[in-house]
């Protein structure tokens, strides 16, 4: 607050403690603290806007959203082989000792995948705003596709309760790396699926 709100706090000060500079001091000083207080208590809204928070307070509103920063996606298991004359594999192979599988058998694994791009996130928790109001009617579903891909047309096709989403670009390479995370933040009526095309 102003130095006028503190003279105007020490000035309620009754008249026969006027003449103690030491008390009129005292009062200054703890006022002066609780005017420090209540602009940086004022200031913390301000800390935590979406669309200016970064880092740490990201990470909060993240967290308020019910959308953290980390998340476990699906990812295939590691096939047991090794590279014959430098030709590559379309498969992870791995050893034995390692958790793979043998080729042909039935497998999934889960890995941890966390945003930390703070621009990629902002985009994710605002399409997540979508989601937890309940939006997911045409013109919604399309504000999302740009906030997730902007500039780029994204488009989706629905049949039955499947819906598609073509970006009309192929994903870059660190929006590739939560390709399911898209899936998982876009709105949807209850029981349909959400898939997003990798070209």
């Amino acid at each position: 607050m102003a130095l006028s709100s503190v003279d105007d706090k020490v000035g309620r000060v009754l008249t026969q403690y006027r003449e103690s500079p030491k008390l009129l001091g005292m009062i200054r000083a703890y006022v002066d603290q609780i005017n420090d207080a209540q602009e940086h208590l004022c200031a913390i809204p301000s800390k935590f806007d979406l669309d200016t928070a970064v880092g740490n307070q990201l990470t909060i509103i993240g967290r308020w959203l019910g959308f953290p920063r980390c998340h476990n996606v699906p990812s295939a298991v590691p096939v047991f082989g090794f590279v014959c004359d430098g030709v590559s594999s379309p498969y992870n192979l791995k050893g034995f000792c390692e958790s793979a599988i043998w080729f042909g058998c039935p497998g999934i694994a889960s890995s941890r995948v966390c945003i930390t791009d703070d621009e990629l996130y902002r985009r994710f928790l605002k399409v997540r705003r979508y989601q937890l109001l309940g939006k997911n009617d045409y013109t919604s579903f399309q504000e999302c596709l740009e906030l997730l891909f902007p500039s780029s047309g994204a488009t989706y096709s629905q049949t039955d309760r499947a819906i598609t989403v073509d970006p009309n670009r192929s994903l870059t390479t660190l929006e590739a790396t939560f390709h399911k995370v898209f899936e998982r933040v876009l709105p949807r009526a209850l029981g349909s699926t959400i898939s997003v095309l990798n070209v």
